[in-house]
């Protein structure tokens, strides 16, 4: 018999399009949230669309205006060549806002993995988060100096400096969001329990018969996180033929209780069988004359 994964019962509405309106009803009613959305959209903008925004060439010269204050025709003025120093602005946001958003998704993937496999992998959480710390007790600066150092001056080593100082911080948020989710599920399923939810009890008896019956499989597929419940597994016995082995590490073979309760179970039973044999043999009679039980 095998028995399919089961997802926890769920107890509460999911958030959807309802809260989602709320959090932008919320969002608009904070005027500097607005305010800061709202540049940001513009920088943005500026930045994709900077060959059309831009006033000037970023890299034309005009040395009969060097050095000159901020006016109609130079919004920001100029600088020691003659450049218009707003252009060259719109211009440099295109690479400042790729760095970091090549910067912050490159170390937000590595420090997202890293935190997941430390939340779900124990073996590898002590290890992860030592590195973590070793991370986090060099300030970024000092960091990107020694990236710069040895990959040299360019925007390969901003870039690599970005991901450096990324991953550690990202890291840690996404080792608590895991831990938060394996524990959702725990208190979910244990909420189920409390109010009486007949699927919930189901699943939990049909994980105490599988234990019993050493359905290891079905076991953890039963489990609220069949890939950790296996791994732990795994851990003591990781041979193949030890998920059909009816005993488990604590204990082992010969000293198994529920071993040993399913092997009184039997003799029970036999026993019950031969006397129930040898009852039907006497006619079914409760009494019986003393020679004759004999």
């Amino acid at each position: 018999m095998s028995v399919e994964t089961l997802e926890p019962i769920a107890t509460a509405d999911e958030p959807g399009v309802f809260a989602r309106s709320g959090a932008l009803r919320r969002l608009a009613r904070d005027k500097v949230a607005v305010i800061a959305t709202l540049a940001l959209l513009a920088i943005g903008l500026a930045a994709v669309f900077a060959p059309w925004v831009a006033p000037y060439d970023p890299y034309l010269t005009d040395l009969t205006k060097v050095m000159q204050p901020p006016s109609a025709e130079h919004w920001f003025g100029t600088d020691n060549t003659g450049r218009d120093i707003l252009s060259r602005i719109i211009f440099g946001t295109r690479n400042t806002l790729m760095l970091g958003l090549v910067g912050v998704i490159v170390g937000g993937a590595l420090g997202g993995v890293l935190g997941i496999l430390a939340a779900y992998y124990p073996r590898l959480d002590g290890w992860i988060m030592r590195l973590v710390d070793v991370m986090l007790a060099f300030p970024a600066i000092l960091i990107g100096l020694a990236v710069a150092a040895i990959f040299g001056a360019g925007l390969a080593a901003v870039v690599i400096a970005l991901v450096v100082a990324t991953v550690p911080d990202v890291a840690r948020v996404a080792r608590g969001a895991a831990v938060g989710v394996i524990t959702y599920k725990i208190a979910a399923h244990a909420a189920d329990l409390a109010k009486g939810h007949p699927a919930a009890r189901l699943r939990d008896d049909a994980l105490s018969k599988a234990r019993f019956d050493f359905r290891w499989m079905d076991q953890f597929n039963l489990s609220l996180d069949p890939a950790t419940a296996e791994k732990f597994h795994d851990e003591t016995m990781p041979k193949e033929a030890h998920k059909t082995a009816h005993f488990c590490s604590m204990c082992g073979p010969k000293f198994c209780s529920m071993r040993i309760t399913q092997d009184i179970r039997e003799y029970a039973k036999k026993g019950m069988d031969e006397m129930s044999e040898k009852f039907r043999a006497g006619g079914n009679a409760l009494y019986v004359p003393e020679k004759a039980a004999d």
